[in-house]
């Protein structure tokens, strides 16, 4: 969630906007995008694939020209989202048709040791430029997201819930729920409802999680698509919905009665890595993730998806009326979502949490 713009991530069908697409969004903008069903990079090319939709604009505008200059290839944009089986499927065959993904840090962690990812040569990419906690062995943050609850005001009127719990409270705060169809995000969400401290919440604690998952599911409309996220909250269907913040900022755009708080958004890194036998070879996709984290393309990146940018540096770079609705902005006020226990326990979450919501 991790949808094109985000996000991730970041297993099961349902569990894909960003992931098996992430965990998903949106529809397809871009001249330079691969068709579906392209089986070889061409010579000359570098492809990059994220999930789709304005993700692949954002790229082309933040990074084609950094990367023809510097590592004398054509970026290239394949939206069909990098899925953790597809990535397994295709090195093992010996059949890479990419050179860098866009997947959640957890994943890009259960591949590396699966050996499918090439290790990230951080004498090549500079990992100063992103926070401590936003690299791993094989990947580096691409961008930041953050689960956020957005409030129709429309619909809401004088009764505007502001917490995780005043979300779950659908007495005191009526009105229908947004939820993902994935797990990822909504355990948090409501183990904090619940009372958990932000300090406290992992290892997430399942079974406490699901049984305030099932007090709001018979007012909970579950959302499989980003673009689906934004619909139920721009036509009024949900009052609030937890959904990828970027999704909730293309809202805004258009209907400036969407509003949201940073107070205990779950903080996401996606981030670039590159499976192994890449067809550009190993030094052309390390070029370019390290270009990739330059302020000033990560600031397109920005103002094209909503996408926030994992380099600090590029905050400077976005206007002030948009930083309210920068999630890089506002990291003090969030908890970060632990990869690493995703990487262990994603598999088995998903399972518990598409049984709950089904069941």
């Amino acid at each position: 969630m991790v949808d094109t713009e985000h996000p991730a991530g970041w297993r099961n069908r349902l569990a894909m906007e960003r992931r098996d697409v992430l965990r998903l969004l949106s529809g397809t903008l871009l001249a330079g995008s691969l068709p579906a069903g392209r089986a070889f990079a061409e010579d000359g090319e570098l492809v990059v694939q994220n999930w789709g939709g304005a993700a692949e604009k954002a790229v082309l505008a933040g990074f084609a020209e950094p990367t023809k200059a510097v590592t004398g290839r054509t970026l290239v944009v394949d939206g069909s989202g990098s899925m953790a089986g597809k990535v397994k499927a295709m090195v093992e065959a010996k059949h890479v048709t990419v050179d860098i993904m866009d997947l959640p840090l957890g994943d890009g962690t259960q591949l590396g040791q699966a050996g499918l990812l090439e290790d990230i040569d951080y004498t090549i990419v500079d990992k100063s430029k992103v926070p401590d906690g936003f690299t791993t062995q094989w990947g580096i943050a691409s961008y930041l997201f953050s689960y956020i609850f957005a409030v129709n005001e429309k619909r809401a009127k004088d009764k505007i819930p502001k917490t995780w719990a005043d979300f779950w409270n659908t007495k005191d705060f009526p009105g229908k729920r947004g939820l993902p169809g994935y797990s990822q995000g909504v355990w948090e969400a409501a183990l904090l409802a619940d009372g958990v401290p932000p300090d406290q919440l992992y290892p997430l604690d399942l079974d406490r999680a699901i049984r305030k998952i099932k007090e709001i599911k018979p007012n909970a409309v579950f959302w499989k698509t980003g673009a689906q996220s934004e619909d139920l909250l721009r036509q009024g269907e949900v009052m609030a919905s937890l959904m990828w913040s970027n999704r909730a900022a293309i809202v805004r755009r258009n209907l400036k009665t969407i509003s949201w708080g940073w107070d205990g958004a779950i903080l996401v890194a996606s981030a670039w890595s590159a499976p192994k036998g890449n067809p550009a070879g190993r030094k052309a996709a390390m070029e370019f993730i390290n270009l990739a984290l330059d302020p000033k393309g990560q600031a397109t990146v920005f103002s094209v998806v909503g996408m926030s940018p994992s380099n600090p540096a590029a905050n400077a770079l976005i206007p002030a009326e948009d930083q309210p609705f920068n999630a890089a902005a506002h990291t003090e006020k969030q908890v970060k979502l632990s990869d690493a226990w995703y990487a262990k326990h994603a598999d088995e979450a998903e399972a518990m949490y598409i049984q709950a919501i089904s069941s």
